[in-house]
């Protein structure tokens, strides 16, 4: 026996009439998977011709997971939900940026992960201050 819940039905039918402002529709579903499937391949394209945000968001989920094993799958998934979020509207003008606000974080977070090894490790010509006077520093600049 198939699922059934009003709940979900009423949801469906809520959304796809702009709040009840239309007439209701007898095959909600189908309905919503081609809307769906415009808004995925809009979404696509516009991650294609503007790739700032994809790119960051892929090398973010990188970074997080590669170097904070649990911090970062709790980054990658906040940042999932916000894309779910998304998808669950298939109407792309519809507060598109707003819905996927949390995953945001991903490239703020993940993208400076992998850099924090580079950013800890002493550079070879910068003389580190424990160890040297400023009087040997002086005298190693006027030779």
């Amino acid at each position: 026996m198939p699922y059934f819940d009003p709940a979900e039905s009423d949801g469906l039918q809520d959304l796809l009439t702009n709040h009840y402002a239309l007439p209701e529709r007898d095959r909600p579903w189908p309905e919503l998977l081609r809307l769906e499937g415009g808004f995925r391949l809009e979404w696509l394209r516009r991650q294609l011709w503007q790739p700032l945000f994809a790119t960051l968001l892929a090398a973010g989920a990188w970074g997080a997971l590669r170097r904070r094993g649990a911090f970062g799958l709790f980054v990658v998934a906040t940042a999932f939900t916000g894309l779910l979020t998304q998808a669950a509207r298939p109407d792309i003008t519809v507060w598109g940026e707003r819905l996927i606000a949390p995953a945001r974080p991903v490239p703020v977070v993940g993208v400076p992960l992998p850099l924090e090894r580079v950013a800890r490790r002493p550079a070879a010509d910068v003389p580190d201050p424990r160890t040297r006077s400023l009087s040997e520093e002086w005298s190693a600049i006027t030779r």
